[in-house]
């Protein structure tokens, strides 16, 4: 997830349909698409089950940074990634929070 968010941040990619990538799995058939923009918008609902978090390179940078913990260790816990807009985006390692 690390290698795929530093990607929007330098740009190399500017769309990442989470839900279809590998070791990814959706729940009920959610799908996440994480999109590059020139600002911070956060997550938005298009349909549904539907969402895209829309943000900018400092802000998928920033989220970069947010992930490290949780690739150099086995622990639990949680960390919100981006509150902007009206749906909060967190990474939960064991599903609680």
């Amino acid at each position: 997830m690390r290698e795929l968010v530093r990607s929007l941040a330098l740009g190399s990619r500017t769309v990442v349909a989470l839900h279809n990538e590998a070791g990814i799995e959706s729940v009920e058939g959610c799908k996440l698409e994480l999109a590059l923009g020139r600002r911070d918008d956060g997550v938005r609902e298009r349909g549904p089950q539907d969402f895209q978090c829309v943000l900018s390179p400092s802000g998928w940078d920033n989220v970069d940074g947010l992930l490290q913990p949780f690739c150099e260790s086995e622990s639990g816990g949680f960390q919100w990634l981006s509150e902007r807009g009206a749906i909060a985006l967190l990474i939960s390692r064991d599903g609680r929070w």
